[in-house]
């Protein structure tokens, strides 16, 4: 039986995940979930995409996704299946999938439902249909015809009239468990404009020279003021810019109590 991961913005406190586990299982029996989280922020598109982003890729072929986010259907939210990578995501076409599935290679079906619901009734029995070995054309029909989403990218300074990057502002997409904070700034684009050039990163009122190479990047033999509640830069394992306290806790406090790093606040990386 193939692997169902469940992704929902529904919460732990209400029944709404028991109910949808059990409308699975009257659909497919022997289903095998894995709860990836239940705890996304409802309409927060930036961090949305970047969980399932990430969460989902690695993977192994043959899965299938469902994203229980913005579940409710409706004309304009209507239920559909990507298929990418050898594997399936089921949601509505609200720009979550498409958009986490950008740069890749994928099909796109709209399913054929009876009736709007709240439950993602008609992907569950799309999902039973497939797994019974029913081809997708079936139950669905192909389309080019599906929402992405627009999200913001960082603000940009240039040098005089040239096409040289002097400055960007990249915005807060999500605090981690830890309080971290993680930025819509990708290694990749950050090492674009930065042309080889050193930083000065200005966070409030602190100022930080250098990004460090993972949670193992320390100079610890050299770093005499190394402690806890110490910030840092870095990029993390998806390849985003984060900004952290080393060894957060209740007592020093994280990014997000000590810098005030919440949602959309902004911070400016200099090259010099």
């Amino acid at each position: 039986m193939s692997i169902i991961t469940l992704t929902s913005d529904f919460g732990y406190k209400d029944p709404d995940i028991g109910h949808l586990k059990g409308l699975i299982l009257q659909e497919i029996p022997q289903a095998n979930f894995i709860d990836i989280t239940h705890d996304l922020t409802p309409f927060c598109k930036e961090e949305n995409v970047y969980i399932i982003k990430n969460a989902l890729a690695t993977f192994p072929e043959k899965t299938i996704h469902l994203v229980a986010v913005e579940s409710e259907t409706s004309e304009q939210n209507t239920p559909m299946l990507f298929v990418s990578n050898h594997q399936y995501y089921f949601g509505n076409n609200n720009g979550l999938i498409a958009t986490a599935l950008s740069g890749k290679e994928m099909q796109v079906y709209k399913l054929t439902n009876e009736h709007f619901d709240n439950f993602m009734q008609t992907h569950i029995k799309a999902i039973g249909n497939l797994l019974k070995g029913m081809p997708i054309e079936k139950f669905a029909t192909k389309t080019d015809d599906f929402k992405n989403l627009k999200l913001p990218v960082p603000s940009l300074k240039y040098e005089g009239n040239s096409q040289h990057v002097s400055m960007i502002a990249p915005k807060v997409i999500y605090n981690d468990r830890y309080g971290n904070a993680i930025f819509n700034l990708t290694k990749q684009d950050f090492e674009k404009w930065r042309e080889g050039r050193k930083v000065q990163i200005k966070i409030n009122y602190l100022q930080i020279d250098k990004i460090i190479d993972g949670y193992s990047g320390f100079d610890r033999k050299n770093d005499q003021n190394m402690q806890a509640g110490n910030v840092y830069t870095r990029f993390n394992d998806y390849g985003y810019l984060e900004v952290f306290a080393y060894q957060s806790n209740m007592k020093t406090g994280n990014a997000k109590t000590l810098l005030g790093l919440k949602k959309d606040q902004p911070i400016i990386i200099n090259f010099l």
